[in-house]
Parts: structure tokens; C-alpha cells; sequence
């Protein structure tokens, strides 16, 4: 919340101050600054190397993904790209999340702070971006349909509530995976039927009961 508060706040007047065609590029100046600010942090307020992630000066970065990914998604020539490579793009993002990305946190000191979180967060814009544009049939299929549409459903509650249950030094840390699991579900579900659904209701907004794939 340390991150995401203050970037509700400053990214709607940064976009004004700007002009939403300037959008993109102060996505980019930001995407830039992320690993800067993460060194200068880093070097500068030793007391703060461990929230490196979880700030909004250092950690900027990982939103500004999204931003320029939503801009970018909107013009025909970005379409016609993922359309091209979205698939080739969709292997090598798993690719580098799963496996690469990883194995360079472990054997090149600092890669994550300097270069890992901005790239794992380019890699990760890439896998929402391309199904959510060129969904294909057996794509929305298998994600349109089953249990995958109601964990959209309670995602971010459950994105709320998991870190009581999941974090490294709870549960997980005793080697237990299978309560700490159900417990964050049950958490997310009772989240979002008892708060989240009623305070829509209240304001006036309505929510589709499954995620929107729109099929081609």
C-alpha cells in the first residue's frame, strides 16, 4: 500500500499535468528512474535496502509496466505487433519469469534491484497484455471457463489478504502450503461477498461476476 496509495494519488495529476499524450513518456521516464532510485536508495539509506520493493520512489517502475502497456494497447500498430509476436512473446515471458530471471537473482549480486524488478514487471505486461488483446478460441476457453474466472472474480481481495497467510515468515516458513492456501481463499472469498461487493452496491457501480475476455 506504500506503493500503490501514493501512485492512485500522483499518477491522475501527472496525466493531467501532461496531457494524457504525454502518457506514455512519463511512463518511460519513470520505467528509467526506477532502477536509479533503487541504487541511489540502496547506497544512499543503507536502513532502507529492504523495502527497496515496496516504496514508491524505488519502486515505481513496476507500475509504470502497466501504464505504458495500457497506452500502448490502444494503438493499431501495438496490435498488429502482439498479433505478430504475442505468441513468441508469451514463451519467452514465462521463460524469463519462471526460470531466468530467478537463476540471475541467485547468482548475480543485486540483479534484482537493478535490473530484475523492472524487466520481471516489462516481462509480466507482456503475459496480461497479448490474451487480454488476441485472446484466440482455446485461450478463452480455458480461461474464460472453470475455477480460473472466479479467482478473477476474488483476486483482489485475495491480492489483499494473502500476505497474512503467505508470508515467508508465517506458515509457509514451518513448510506447511495447503492451510495457509485455503486460508487466503476463504479470507479473499468472505472479503469480497461481505465488503467489497456491498460497498459496490453502495456506490453505484456494478461488476461483471467474471472476468471480460471477449472472444474473436
Amino acid at each position: 500500500m506504500a506503493l500503490e496509495q501514493p501512485f492512485d494519488l500522483l499518477w491522475p495529476l501527472a496525466l493531467v499535468a501532461g496531457a494524457l499524450r504525454r502518457g506514455p513518456w512519463i511512463a518511460g521516464a519513470l520505467m528509467i528512474w526506477g532502477p536509479l532510485a533503487r541504487v541511489g536508495t540502496y547506497w544512499l539509506f543503507p536502513e532502507q535496502r529492504g523495502h527497496l520493493g515496496s516504496m514508491l520512489h524505488p519502486g515505481v517502475d513496476s507500475l509504470m509496466a502497466g501504464c505504458i502497456t495500457a497506452f500502448l494497447v490502444r494503438s493499431a500498430a501495438a496490435q498488429a505487433h502482439l498479433s505478430r509476436h504475442g505468441a513468441t512473446g508469451m514463451v519467452w515471458g514465462g521463460v524469463w519469469l519462471l526460470g531466468l530471471s530467478p537463476l540471475l537473482g541467485e547468482l548475480v549480486n543485486g540483479f534484482p534491484s537493478v535490473y530484475g524488478y523492472s524487466l520481471d514487471a516489462l516481462a509480466g505486461a507482456w503475459l496480461v497484455a497479448w490474451p487480454h488483446l488476441i485472446p484466440g478460441p482455446r485461450l478463452h476457453r480455458w480461461l474464460g471457463r472453470g475455477t480460473l474466472p472466479m479467482i478473477g472474480v476474488i483476486s483482489y481481495s485475495l491480492y489483499l489478504w494473502q500476505q497474512l497467510f503467505l508470508s515467508p515468515t508465517g506458515l509457509l516458513a514451518t513448510g506447511h502450503l495447503i492451510a495457509p492456501l485455503l486460508g487466503a481463499f476463504a479470507a479473499a472469498t468472505l472479503s469480497y461477498f461481505c465488503v467489497e461487493r456491498p460497498l459496490l452496491r453502495l456506490a453505484g457501480h456494478s461488476r461483471p461476476t467474471t472476468p471480460c475476455i471477449t472472444p474473436p
